[in-house]
């Protein structure tokens, strides 16, 4: 993982020109620097379609020997850029429905947002590799779950594998959506802090959010099959969950400013125990949820300190007391049933949902989306006639690729219809997903947070989390219209 830059992020007025040496030497760098540039543009591209070359292929048009022998070549790039631009200045606005937002944030308001660190391309790997060989290094040694079955994990997790994410093109999965998984992790473990968090600060977040952040990469870790005992990414996931653990208080709680981050954690680390069988996750694991089911209001909602009626948090609650169940954790039924309660409140007669219980009108296409995939998971069914409005409604929408919460959630609803709901989503969803990655320099495999909807509150390293979580749709878990089989 790659060090914190060693340059300042005073501000804008730091004395960058402190002697007259350094201003030559400036000069003489810039000069170098910039020939590098004029020599690494002509050179020749390479004739094959690389990974980082996205585009959107048809399943019909990649047969197997064109999905093994995929490559990509690009120059190693040895020279790190240490220096750090001087900070930008941004006056950021509150927005209502911020998953991001609490009570002690409106002090950020007309606060400075600092410019992200440039790290060299050599920390995020200088040449592109071979995406059958990626998938190769997946999974692997997984322990107890190496060859990780549909029915497994009580036929949630899906194709966590490197065979099931080869088998997941059933589903829609091409080389340019697994490409794109692929240097999205490359860039989170390039940006990793040295005691296992994401630094959410850095990355251009609007306030201090790093366990959101670091439960959002170590799930986009974990839905890939990269786990604690796999080939690749053994450390990086190690060490994420250590600092999650770490940062539990006695009663399970993470110490956040809003309960989205609770619940995100929670499900980060329920996931890990159900992955790896390591005793060791349990017990922090089953705190987080109790923790979670302890903080319930009233009436089985959440909100931003806890007890509430905010649906949007109440979904990381949802689905994370979906993974404790999945990793056979102790979830009173009880409990479940007054979430099922909350979600009833939140409804609307057309299927939609809305953002509080007590707002009156219709509800909004994301909140439809949260509503149904927690429908979903608490096992309502594909026929259910809430679903199956809230379906046709968001099937009506579209794919609305800069809105990141509502795609994710939308994405993993329509996925789970399957049909040709799904096959005309998902044509629309992954040549726009993959699109708007960075694919050059040193930011290459990132998602830029001005593309994204809560990017400027969440920063770099949210939206790198949310969409190749969104990306890892084919096989992060079983459809529910095949468990119903």
């Amino acid at each position: 993982m790659a060090d914190p830059p060693e340059a300042a992020l005073e501000g804008s007025d730091a004395p960058f020109l402190a002697i007259t040496g350094w201003a030559v030497s400036l000069a003489l760098h810039t000069m170098l620097l910039g020939l590098f540039a004029l020599i690494t543009w002509q050179q020749e591209a390479p004739a094959s379609l690389g990974p980082m070359e996205v585009g959107t292929v048809g399943l019909d048009e990649i047969d197997d020997a064109a999905f093994e022998s995929l490559t990509a070549a690009a120059s190693e790039m040895d020279t790190t850029i240490e220096d750090v631009s001087p900070a930008e200045t941004e006056v950021l606005a509150l927005e209502p429905t911020n998953p991001f937002e609490s009570t002690a944030m409106n002090e950020t308001l007309g606060t400075t947002a600092m410019a992200e660190p440039i790290i060299g391309l050599s920390e995020i790997g200088g040449s592109e590799t071979n995406a059958s060989e990626e998938w190769s290094q997946l999974g692997g040694a997984l322990d107890n779950t190496s060859d990780l079955p549909m029915e497994a994990a009580g036929g949630m997790l899906g194709y966590r594998t490197a065979e099931g994410r080869r088998a997941a093109r059933q589903f829609g999965a091409t080389t340019e959506t697994e490409a794109a998984v692929e240097a999205g992790l490359r860039w989170l473990a390039a940006v990793q802090e040295n005691d296992g968090r994401w630094d959410s600060v850095k990355w251009k977040a609007s306030g201090s959010h790093d366990v959101s952040c670091t439960g959002l990469a170590l799930l986009a870790f974990l839905g890939a099959g990269y786990a604690p005992g796999a080939d690749k990414y053994d450390q990086i996931t190690r060490d994420a969950i250590q600092w999650l653990i770490n940062r539990q208080d006695q009663e399970g709680s993470f110490r956040v400013d809003t309960f989205y981050e609770q619940g995100i954690a929670a499900m980060a680390l329920c996931e890990a125990y159900t992955m790896t069988n390591d005793t060791r996750y349990r017990g922090p694991a089953q705190a987080a949820i109790d923790h979670i089911l302890w903080q319930m209001g009233s009436d089985g909602g959440y909100g931003y300190d806890g007890p509430g009626n905010d649906l949007s948090v109440a979904g990381w609650q949802i689905m994370a007391v979906k993974s404790a169940i999945i990793a056979g954790l102790d979830v009173p039924a009880a409990s479940v049933e007054r979430m099922k309660d909350f979600l009833a409140l939140c409804a609307v007669y057309d299927g939609q949902s809305k953002y509080r219980s007590s707002d009156r009108g219709p509800g909004s296409p994301a909140m439809t989306a949260v509503g149904m995939m927690c429908r979903l998971f608490l096992d309502y069914g594909v026929d259910d006639s809430h679903v199956l409005q809230a379906a046709k409604f968001l099937n009506s929408r579209s794919v609305d690729i800069n809105d990141e919460y509502y795609t994710y959630y939308a994405t993993y609803c329509m996925f789970h219809m399957g049909g040709d709901r799904w096959h005309n989503w998902n044509r629309k969803f992954r040549s726009a997903a993959t699109g708007l990655q960075i694919k050059g320099g040193a930011l290459r495999g990132s998602w830029d947070p001005q593309k994204g909807k809560w990017g400027g509150r969440g920063g770099r390293v949210y939206m790198t989390g949310m969409y190749p979580m969104a990306l890892e749709v084919y096989y992060r878990y079983l459809p529910v219209y095949r468990t119903e089989g």
